[in-house]
Formats: C-alpha cells, sequence, structure tokens
C-alpha cells in the first residue's frame, strides 16, 4: 500500500451561518479522518486547503456540502464490509437485491 495523498484547495462564497458550530464539524471530521491543513471560515465563504488520503479527503468534503455518503456491500464479501467500517462507515440498513438480466 502506498501513503497516497490528495492536496486540495478551493474558495467558495457562500452565506455561512452559525460559523462555531460549523467549525466545531469540520475540525471533529477532519480529526476523525487525520486531515492536514487550513480552513478559513468567514461569513461570507469558505477558503481551505487540505491533504489527507484520497478517500478521506473526499468523505471529508462530503460531509462538508452535507452529503451522506453510502455503499452496498454484499454479504458475502466480508472482506469488503471490513475496508468500509475502518474508512468510517457503517452498518445503516440490510435489503434483498435481486440481480435480473436480459436474454
Amino acid at each position: 500500500m502506498t501513503n497516497a495523498y490528495l492536496n486540495l484547495a478551493g474558495y467558495l462564497f457562500a452565506d455561512l451561518d452559525e460559523l462555531p458550530a460549523l467549525q466545531q464539524r469540520l475540525r471533529r471530521a477532519g480529526e476523525h479522518l487525520q486531515l492536514r491543513g487550513t480552513v478559513l471560515l468567514a461569513p461570507e465563504g469558505i477558503n481551505l486547503f487540505i491533504s489527507a488520503a484520497p478517500a478521506a479527503a473526499r468523505q471529508w468534503l462530503a460531509q462538508l456540502r452535507g452529503e451522506q455518503p453510502f455503499l452496498h456491500v454484499m454479504r458475502a464479501n466480508p472482506g469488503a464490509h471490513r475496508l468500509y467500517e475502518a474508512m468510517g462507515f457503517r452498518d445503516h440498513a440490510e435489503s434483498v437485491v435481486r440481480v435480473v438480466a436480459r436474454g
């Protein structure tokens, strides 16, 4: 396994409210995902430069956007299940899947 990092920089003009709560949420997520860098919050927007493992950086950005990432994992694939748990995902629901094919 390599020690690959994804570096992201950006600025977004946006009306931000409740900056202390947003700061706490982003800091907590960043620490959990082992992000490094700087995030500046102001009432008129956000400025950031972060570096992290690619999956962690993408997960943090999804949280910043308010998205809830999810994955479908087959019960018969315990290796994938362990991998996704290590990435911070958790079991949410189980459903029956029917695979159909033309033919």
